[in-house]
């Protein structure tokens, strides 16, 4: 995929494994993800593992859950994103889905 003015391109591809959990699903997209730019530079990321929530009943909702690295080998550098979780599916959420920490 490339952007209308040619600034970068992303590539990339994935394996989806999953498991069925009551009324969820928990699932990874495992494969390489690449953005390039113009310059040579090259962002390497994998998606964290995310929960779809409500198949059968309730509110229909993805949350990812752990951590996203951005990895920027050209000038050495490294970005983490963790992702809110809820840390008892019994206890209620201190912030909402959407949260980064």
């Amino acid at each position: 995929m490339e952007d209308y003015q040619k600034r970068y391109t992303y590539h990339g591809y994935y394996e989806l494994k999953g498991a069925l959990k009551g009324n969820s699903v928990v699932a990874q997209q495992f494969g390489p993800n690449i953005v390039k730019f113009k310059d040579g530079t090259k962002i390497h990321f994998v998606l964290p593992p995310f929960k779809l929530n409500g198949l059968l009943f309730g509110a229909r909702t993805i949350e990812f859950q752990g951590s996203i690295v951005f990895t920027d080998e050209k000038n050495d550098l490294e970005a983490k994103i963790a992702m809110y979780e809820n840390p008892s599916m019994f206890s209620r959420n201190l912030h909402p889905s959407d949260h980064f920490e």
